[in-house]
């Protein structure tokens, strides 16, 4: 209890609160695209958004980012979102497929 640290009713308690950023780290992801698998780094941030992203991949493969489908770890990455979002962690990959139309 306060009594126990020597803090009566009337003693006034001052809380200095510090606010913590996570950590902006780099993180270094493999992209894998569908069929043969070619590979490619991609150097993001954990605070670069799933758009910055695409457009990456944009910019290594050609693919439109309304024609990709980026996963990682089983979750579909979404676009509004941040890289920190998904708990990525350094040297995981990122699989890339298209959209199926018609079927």
């Amino acid at each position: 209890t306060l009594s126990s640290y020597g803090i009566d009713k009337e003693t006034t308690i001052h809380l200095t609160l510090k606010v913590v950023k996570p950590s902006d780290e780099e993180l270094p992801l493999v992209l894998v695209e569908p069929g043969e698998g070619q590979r490619h780094e991609l150097q993001v941030r954990r605070s670069s958004s799933v758009t910055q992203v695409k457009e990456m991949i944009k910019m290594r493969t050609a693919i439109p980012p309304k024609k990709q489908i980026v996963n990682c770890n089983g979750k579909k990455l979404e676009d509004g979102k941040i890289m920190g979002d998904y708990g990525i962690k350094k040297g995981h990959l990122l699989f890339l497929t298209y959209p199926c139309i018609g079927g």
